[in-house]
């Protein structure tokens, strides 16, 4: 009897030590396994992925949802860049040119001569001592922009130092051809086609022959004021008028050089920097076009004074 409960218990401690040796089999087994395919992984992240260099780790690849992200950041600089050049043009440009011309037109014509002489010559090309009564065509218009600059900055890279003779470039018009020429090359064409004059668009520049007596260069500045319309914004003759094709000289692309002073702008910014920059004080555009009537008095008093 003593012998019988002896071997069961014996057999009861084997099958219950060979249990436990199972378990701890079963768990080197498991750790094992994770250990092989924890190694397996940093082998393949070591190896030459499809399109990548030899030697490139997975970790070194470029996340995809934060190259889409960038991508789209970039996209949304160059549209903010584009809507700022449109602000500029069509809300900066145009409202003082307008805001210039009625001053101009308010006053009696030697309150003319001084106002041109002080807010004119002498705020863009204080050293160039032009004297009253000069023709004004292209200084009228450089005033325009100078204050553009003063307030935001943006055109930095195009304005001539008036403090410097490369200030004669802001009240001439042969001068400006050339500093356009050596500065901006890419932004002027010289005897247009037709269908270069067609493609104006505005706030382009135009410099065009002329024979009357508000030059005396024999060329005259105007601005693209609305290219659908065929129209200029002219002073010397203050107002908005057709252009007329056939005397264009010259063009220069204005949003173009609006396009190199805004990259230069942003090229030591940081992407959100550069975005905020571009965004910054630009509201939604107005219409400073003339109404229809508006535009027939003026094209009226033009007609009068020529």
């Amino acid at each position: 009897m003593n012998e019988k409960i002896e071997q069961n218990f014996l057999q009861k401690h084997k099958k219950s030590l060979k249990e436990r040796i199972q378990i701890r089999k079963n768990m080197l087994l498991r750790n094992l396994k994770r250990i092989t395919m924890y190694a397996a992984m940093q082998c393949a992240a070591t190896l030459p992925q499809p399109g990548n260099a030899q030697g490139e780790t997975l970790s070194s690849q470029p996340d995809i949802i934060g190259k889409e992200s960038l991508i789209s950041k970039e996209e949304k600089l160059k549209q903010a860049m584009q809507e700022r050049k449109e602000w500029l043009i069509n809300n900066e440009f145009f409202s003082k040119i307008v805001k210039y011309q009625d001053i101009l037109k308010s006053k009696s014509p030697q309150e003319k001569k001084n106002y041109i002489k002080k807010n004119f010559f002498d705020t863009i090309y204080p050293i160039g001592g032009i004297p009253k009564g000069s023709n004004y065509c292209i200084a009228a218009a450089m005033r325009c922009l100078y204050d553009i600059n003063q307030e935001t900055g943006d055109l930095e890279k195009f304005m001539p130092d008036g403090n410097t003779i490369e200030g004669h470039s802001m009240v001439s018009c042969p001068m400006f051809k050339e500093y356009i020429k050596k500065n901006f090359p890419d932004c002027i064409i010289e005897n247009p086609s037709k269908d270069e004059i067609n493609a104006l668009e505005n706030g382009d520049f135009i410099i065009s022959r002329s024979n009357s007596r508000n030059t005396t260069s024999g060329l005259h500045f105007t601005t693209v004021y609305d290219a659908q319309k065929g129209l200029e914004a002219s002073f010397n003759t203050d107002g908005i008028r057709a252009f007329k094709p056939e005397k264009i000289e010259s063009i220069v692309k204005f949003g173009k050089i609006i396009d190199i002073c805004l990259q230069e702008k942003v090229k030591q910014m940081d992407e959100h920097s550069a975005f905020l920059a571009m965004k910054s004080g630009v509201k939604d555009n107005k219409d400073y076009q003339l109404t229809a009537m508006n535009f027939r008095q003026t094209s009226q008093k033009s007609a009068d004074r020529s």
